[in-house]
């Protein structure tokens, strides 16, 4: 799947969806390929290096974005292991 802007940008949404991708890439008979417009890998940095000014609401962001993707990776393990039962 190629998204314009993947790994180009330090978003909740895209570090969520690389966490997802590489849940499903962790199972065996499944290769996923993520490719966007930026430098591999994409790393959250510090909040000690946002400025002050913003540290709070990227705090709350990443705190938000964490939720998102953990709700995603347990609907997908959910269908994974749905889909080994068959």
């Amino acid at each position: 799947m190629a998204l314009p802007g993947l790994h180009s940008v330090d978003r909740g949404a895209e570090v969520a969806f690389e966490r997802v991708a590489d849940l499903i890439a962790e199972e065996p008979d499944c290769k996923v390929t993520v490719f966007g417009s930026g430098p591999v890998p994409l790393d959250v940095g510090d909040l000690a290096e946002v400025s002050s000014k913003h540290r709070r609401r990227a705090k709350l962001r990443r705190q938000h974005w964490s939720e998102v993707t953990e709700s995603a990776c347990e609907t997908i393990r959910g269908h994974l292991a749905t889909r080994e039962r068959a």
